[in-house]
């Protein structure tokens, strides 16, 4: 193995080591008084003792030939937290969340169909968990929130193109418009 990658996984070890140390120590802290059961999401750790492995996974993550790290460890040690620790860390929230999971179960055979699948959830992944404001030439399609703002919003942009192109036509085409709406000439004689 090269040097790099024995660096990478000690890293990957020891965050596993701290982590359920941390988990042990801490039960008291997730688990409800009425059962003993502890919730397996990810939370953030900001403890001064992560650094060390901040600073390891910064380090794989600044060399170029690094093309993947893998961070293993048995159900509920703390592996999704390490990674949610690490991003909200250093990248102050300004990241999207990808799950590459699948729980199809068929055999696919075909592997170019797979990888466009993959690459397919990836894209909407991305744009779904993005504003359409920042992505405005996707072509996908989202569930837009209608709250009452925009709903006021668009009934406001409607009246003030209707309103305009109204009394336009009525200036254009008074007479019509008169056998409909009767008006006094004497008022609006031009």
């Amino acid at each position: 193995m090269s040097n790099i990658t024995q660096i990478a996984l000690g890293a990957v070890r020891s965050i596993e080591r701290f982590l359920v140390k941390s988990l042990k120590s801490s039960d008291n802290d997730n688990t409800t008084e009425e059962h003993n059961y502890n919730t397996l999401t990810a939370r953030v750790i900001d403890n001064p003792t992560m650094e060390e492995y901040f600073t390891a996974l910064n380090y794989s993550l600044s060399k170029d030939d690094v093309k993947n790290i893998a961070v293993t460890g048995p159900y509920g040690a703390g592996k999704s937290t390490v990674i949610y620790s690490y991003l909200k860390n250093r990248y102050d929230g300004k990241f999207i969340n990808v799950s590459l999971a699948s729980f199809e179960m068929t055999e696919n055979k075909d592997s170019e169909k797979s990888n466009q699948q993959v690459e397919l959830s990836i894209l909407q992944q991305i744009l779904y968990k993005e504003n359409s404001d920042a992505l405005p030439d996707s072509r996908l399609d989202r569930i837009l929130n209608r709250n009452s703002k925009h709903i006021w919003k668009i009934f406001i942009s409607v009246l003030c193109m209707m309103i305009p192109a109204g009394l336009a036509l009525s200036l254009i085409f008074a007479k019509k418009y008169q056998k409909f709406f009767p008006y006094p000439q004497k008022q609006f004689h031009f």
